[in-house]
């Protein structure tokens, strides 16, 4: 991807997050019930919004900039570490999410952990059933 459409991309994420992030929490995390995991999620998308104003920067000083980090829309394969097994999954907003298509939510407990994961870092997500270890193996935007 050209590094303007991917500055173009990065610029709509920021809007979006911004004027959808009250109904997203509302509707995925709703107060009182669920205030903790509220609070974790309004703290990563504020981190993930400053990352994305740092990426607009580099992009626009570095003319062969390469996106090293897992951001909304990557596609990125990672490979467990207790079966040495890789997945490839896209990471989307909550509204596009599909598991048989591989789309997962940057809300979910795999999509938190994978967004802004840089290339080749060990990522580890907890779930009802265990705690699980991933490396993440490459990133792609469209």
């Amino acid at each position: 991807m050209h590094t303007l459409e991917l500055k173009d991309q990065i610029l709509h994420q920021m809007i979006r997050l911004e004027e959808s992030k009250t109904d997203m929490l509302n509707a995925h995390f709703p107060l009182p019930s669920r205030v903790r995991e509220r609070k974790e999620i309004e703290i990563l998308l504020q981190r993930y919004v400053h990352r994305l104003e740092k990426l607009v920067i580099s992009l626009n000083q570095e003319p062969d900039f390469r996106l090293t980090c897992v951001i909304i829309g990557s596609t990125v394969s990672i490979r467990s570490k207790q079966w040495n097994a890789s997945e490839t999954y896209r990471i989307c907003y909550p509204d596009n999410s599909d598991i048989d298509t591989g789309c997962i939510s940057f809300l979910s407990p795999l999509g938190r952990q994978l967004l802004l994961a840089p290339l080749y870092t060990d990522v580890k997500v907890e779930l009802p059933d265990g705690e699980y270890e991933y490396v993440v193996e490459q990133i792609s935007y469209p």
